[in-house]
C-alpha cells in the first residue's frame, strides 16, 4: 500500500503541476494532426477535431499559469521531464475543452499494468479532490465507469466553482486513464456541465 501511494502521489504531483513541453517525449508518442484530425498509433487513440480548434503552444502556458495560481502551485512546481501534454483542444471561446498527457512510466511500468486503470484511478482520487479543493469550491465529486466510443473506462467527475474578486467561474471535469506502450495516458475534458464534459471526451477514438 506504502509503494501505491507513493507512485500515485508522485504522479498525480507531476499530472497537476508538470506541463512539459512535447519536444521532450519521442517524436513517435507525440502524435501527428491532419486535417483537423489528431492521431496517435503508438498509443492507440485519435481526436476528432470538427469544430473544435488545437490550443498552440503560447495558450498551453496560458492554460497552465492560471491553473498553477488557482490551486497555489506557483512556488511549489515540479517538472517531469517523462510527461507532457501531446494534446489540447477546445470550442472556438474555450467554453469546452480536452487535453490529453502522456507520462512515462519507466520501470514502473509493469506496476502500474498490474494496477490497472481502476486502481490508478482509486489511488489519484483523494490527492485529486485535495488538489481541487485547493483553489475551488467542491460542488460534487465522485468515480463512475464511462463509456467512450466502446471503451470503459473508470473516471473522476466534478463540478467546482471560483468566486475571487477579479473573476467567477463554474465548471465540470472528467478525468480517466488507461495504460500503453509503457506510457500513461491520462485524458481530461472541462465544460459548463457534466453532460457537457462527457460529450467533449467522446471526440476521443480508438485505433
Amino acid at each position: 500500500m506504502k509503494r501505491i501511494t507513493a507512485l500515485v502521489l508522485a504522479l498525480c504531483l507531476a499530472l497537476t503541476a508538470a506541463w512539459t513541453a512535447a519536444e521532450e517525449l519521442p517524436a513517435e508518442v507525440r502524435g501527428t494532426v491532419s486535417d483537423g484530425i489528431y492521431t496517435n498509433k503508438i498509443l492507440g487513440f485519435g481526436f476528432r477535431a470538427e469544430g473544435w480548434v488545437f490550443l498552440t503552444q503560447e495558450a498551453l502556458d496560458e492554460n497552465r499559469e492560471r491553473f498553477n495560481r488557482a490551486l497555489g502551485l506557483e512556488d511549489r512546481l515540479v517538472i517531469a521531464d517523462s510527461g507532457a501534454t501531446i494534446l489540447s483542444a477546445s470550442l472556438p471561446g474555450y467554453q469546452d475543452s480536452v487535453s490529453v498527457m502522456a507520462y512515462d512510466l519507466g520501470e514502473d511500468a509493469p506496476f502500474y499494468e498490474d494496477l490497472g486503470e481502476e486502481g490508478i484511478m482509486a489511488a489519484m482520487q483523494d490527492p485529486f479532490r485535495e488538489n481541487l479543493a485547493a483553489g475551488y469550491t467542491v460542488h460534487a465529486f465522485g468515480m463512475e465507469d464511462i463509456s467512450i466510443n466502446g471503451y470503459e473506462l473508470p473516471c473522476i467527475r466534478a463540478e467546482v466553482s471560483d468566486s475571487n474578486l477579479l473573476y467567477m467561474t463554474h465548471f465540470a471535469l472528467v478525468r480517466t486513464c488507461f495504460v500503453s506502450e509503457n506510457y500513461l495516458v491520462v485524458l481530461e475534458a472541462h465544460a459548463d456541465t457534466p453532460e457537457g464534459a462527457l460529450d467533449a471526451l467522446r471526440h476521443i477514438y480508438w485505433l
